[in-house]
């Protein structure tokens, strides 16, 4: 099994425990747009999806230029999560990490509670 679609089982698996019910479209079966990438491949992708409004995570901010997106009629932000602590074994909190981290130590009703406490910038 390749990353690409361990990467994309993963995240399905997780979908489909907190009962997440958004639809995965691996972007490189269906848009034909490999020879474009970064924010032109992301600019294409919501021109065929008539998108008005991209949200990246906050990660991105430094990948991504505002003008750039504003020049294609569209607008972008990025989710910023709050930070949430919880306990993790009998440790100093560590946050920032992994899903899998998230799924350990947290209900799926308290993780479902979580997944709302963002901001977008």
């Amino acid at each position: 099994m390749s990353i690409a679609k361990l990467s994309i089982k993963s995240v399905t698996e997780v979908c489909e425990y907190l009962e997440i019910k958004t639809k995965i479209i691996p972007s490189s079966s269906v848009y034909e747009n490999q020879h474009l990438s970064g924010a032109e491949r992301v600019i294409d992708i919501c021109d065929l999806e008539k998108g008005s409004h991209y949200i990246n995570p906050i990660g991105g901010k430094e990948l991504y230029a505002n003008n750039f997106f504003e020049e294609n009629n569209l607008v972008l932000s990025f989710i910023q999560p709050h930070k949430t602590e919880y306990k993790q074994f009998n440790e100093e909190f560590v946050p920032w990490l992994s899903m899998i981290d998230v799924i350990m130590f947290n209900s799926k009703e308290t993780i479902k509670l979580q997944l709302k406490q963002y901001q977008l910038v």
